[in-house]
């Protein structure tokens, strides 16, 4: 990992969005770069530890330390390239839904993965990471990178295969060789899980997922059937604070 971008507009829900940015930037050993878009300096002191100051009290004159850049003006196309020239490796947007600025629009063009907080949620820890996906067509550069983010923390990686509308399911001693020849044997993390998902509406199994099993972040690919089935097929605010959870966008 190179980088973590966070896209600030100077909100609550932007200070919010920083201390998670700030913790995975810390566990993952890399810079926090903070892109303002709006005239707004980042409100919350971050420090070298990634710790915050919270004798800081909001407002324009406080700053983040490590790298800021101006982006105040720039429509989504710019916005991504920019990202893209700085071959970020995660983006994570603290935008509110005050803006004016479409967040699909640029996960469509980007080519790093987009971590997207609900409204109103508080980071406290990243213990359980759930990638869902029907294993026929689980990404393993997805499933490595998941791994990479979770070592820091030791965090758990789960594959939670669900068939794909029209699909079959797959008898749980098979989905269990095909993914441990298919993408463990290829991953070097003793946290990564696997669970077969038999329920085929896909809303439950989602609910189960989040709230029975501890979900902390939920992963999803763009344009396959998990992320059209929960989010609609596009990052919207309302989709997003039904999920209650940070939701993490890979480029399809």
């Amino acid at each position: 990992m190179k980088e973590v971008l966070l896209l600030s507009d100077g909100s609550i829900h932007s200070d919010r969005a920083m201390r998670m940015a700030a913790e995975l930037a810390r566990l993952a050993g890399v810079p926090l770069v903070v892109a303002n878009v709006a005239d707004v300096k980042a409100s919350v002191k971050v420090l070298v530890s990634g710790e915050f100051d919270e004798t800081e009290s909001r407002g324009p004159e406080t700053t983040a330390y490590g790298e800021q850049i101006e982006a105040c003006g720039l429509k989504e196309a710019e916005l991504a390239q920019l990202i893209n020239q700085r071959n970020s490796s995660l983006l994570i947007s603290g935008l509110s839904n005050n803006t004016t600025i479409c967040l699909h629009s640029i996960l469509s063009r980007v080519t790093c993965p987009v971590l997207v907080l609900p409204e109103y949620y508080t980071f406290s820890s990243l213990k359980r990471i759930t990638y869902m996906a029907d294993l026929r067509y689980c990404q393993l550069p997805i499933v490595r990178y998941l791994a990479n983010l979770g070592k820091g923390s030791n965090a758990s990686v789960h594959v939670a295969h669900l068939p794909a509308s029209g699909l079959p399911r797959m008898d749980e001693s098979y989905a269990l060789d095909v993914f441990n020849d298919g993408i463990r044997r290829f991953v070097n993390y003793d946290n990564l899980k696997f669970s077969n998902t038999t329920e085929r509406n896909v809303q439950k199994a989602t609910d189960v997922i989040i709230n029975t099993m501890k979900t902390d972040l939920l992963a999803l690919a763009n344009h396959q059937y998990h992320f059209r089935e929960v989010l609609q097929g596009k990052l919207t605010a309302d989709a997003l604070n039904s999920l209650h959870v940070p939701v993490l966008v890979f480029p399809g």
